[in-house]
C-alpha cells in the first residue's frame, strides 16, 4: 500500500517486530514529525550505535519516501536498480 493513497500508516520504532506490533499508532505521513516521507508505508530493520558506541538493532514501521526503483535480491535483501 502506498502512503499517498491514504496519507497515513501504522507507526512504531522498537527492538523487534513483535514489540512494534504491540505499540504501533497511526501516523499521518505529511504532518508527523517522525515521518520519513509520504510515498509508501514500510517496515524495516536496521542497526545504529547508541551514545556509548554499542551497536543496537531497531525495527521501524511507518511512512517513507521510495523514489528509486527497488527490487528484491535472491537472499531477501533489497537493492536499488
Amino acid at each position: 500500500m502506498t502512503a499517498s493513497d491514504e496519507a497515513r500508516c501504522n507507526y512504531c520504532v522498537e527492538d523487534d517486530a513483535a514489540e512494534c506490533a504491540e505499540d504501533q499508532v497511526l501516523q499521518i505521513c505529511a504532518t508527523d514529525r517522525h515521518s520519513l516521507g509520504t510515498s509508501h508505508c514500510a517496515s524495516m530493520v536496521g542497526k545504529y550505535r547508541d551514545y556509548k558506541g554499542n551497536v543496537e538493532q531497531m525495527f521501524y514501521r511507518g511512512c517513507i519516501d521510495c523514489a528509486g526503483k527497488y527490487y528484491h535480491l535472491d537472499n531477501n535483501e533489497q537493492g536499488v536498480r
